[in-house]
C-alpha cells in the first residue's frame, strides 16, 4: 500500500470502523498485506479461540525470524450489520497494531466537494487513534463494491465505498510516495 502526503495534512491511511462479536475496532484495508492481522488487545477482547497455531518464518527489517503464530477464525460485520464477513486473522503479540494521526474526517469531507454523500463511521476526536485490525489483499478484495471511486481534482483525498462503508485516503502520485509496510508477511510470502 502506497499514500501520499498532501502539502502540510497527515497522510490518510484507508481504514474502516468493523465489528466483531459486539465490538467496534479500526481496520486498515492493506492491498499489500497477504493476510489478515489483529492486535493481541482485539483478540482478548473479542474472547477467540485459535484454529491453528504453527511456526511461520517472519520477514523484518532486520531479519529473518522463526515464531510460533496464532490464526483465529472471526466474524467481522459492518457497523451496520448488513454485512459480515469470515476473515482467518493472525494474531499479533501488540496492544495495538498501529496508531495513525486523525484524519479528520469532518473537516475533509467540508472542503472537498467531491465527497459529497460519503458518510464516514469514525468521528473520534482524539489526536491519536489506534488500529487493531489490518485486512489484507485477500479480504480487501471481498469487501470491494462496484460503486465508483470519488475522485476530484489531483491531489484531492479519494473514497472508496466498501461493504464495511465508506474509506478516505491520500491519492496516490507519480513522486514522492512513500511505502508504509503495516503488517510483517511471511519469507515464504515473499519469496512468492
Amino acid at each position: 500500500m502506497t499514500a501520499n502526503n498532501i502539502g502540510n495534512t497527515a497522510v490518510i491511511h484507508p481504514v474502516v470502523v468493523v465489528k466483531i462479536a459486539g465490538y467496534k475496532f479500526r481496520a486498515l484495508l492493506d492491498s499489500g498485506a497477504s493476510h489478515s492481522y489483529a492486535s493481541s488487545t482485539a483478540i482478548n477482547l473479542i474472547n477467540a479461540r485459535p484454529k491453528s497455531t504453527g511456526l511461520r518464518q517472519i520477514a523484518m527489517l532486520t531479519g529473518i525470524t522463526t515464531r510460533t503464530m496464532q490464526v483465529f477464525g472471526v466474524v467481522i460485520s459492518s457497523v451496520e450489520g448488513d454485512f459480515k464477513l469470515e476473515v482467518d486473522i493472525t494474531k499479533v503479540n501488540k496492544r495495538e497494531l498501529l496508531v495513525l494521526e486523525n484524519p479528520r474526517y469532518k473537516q475533509i469531507l467540508e472542503a472537498n466537494p467531491h465527497l459529497n454523500g460519503v458518510r464516514m463511521d469514525d468521528d473520534d476526536e482524539k489526536e491519536r487513534l489506534p488500529v487493531h485490525i489490518i485486512l489484507g489483499a485477500n479480504d480487501f478484495a471481498k469487501i470491494r463494491t462496484g460503486e465508483r471511486l470519488r475522485v476530484g481534482r489531483r491531489g484531492d483525498p479519494v473514497a472508496e465505498f466498501t461493504r464495511f462503508g465508506w474509506t478516505i485516503m491520500s491519492p496516490g502520485a507519480d513522486r514522492d510516495l512513500s511505502p508504509v509496510y503495516l503488517a510483517v508477511n511471511s519469507n515464504a510470502d515473499y519469496e512468492r
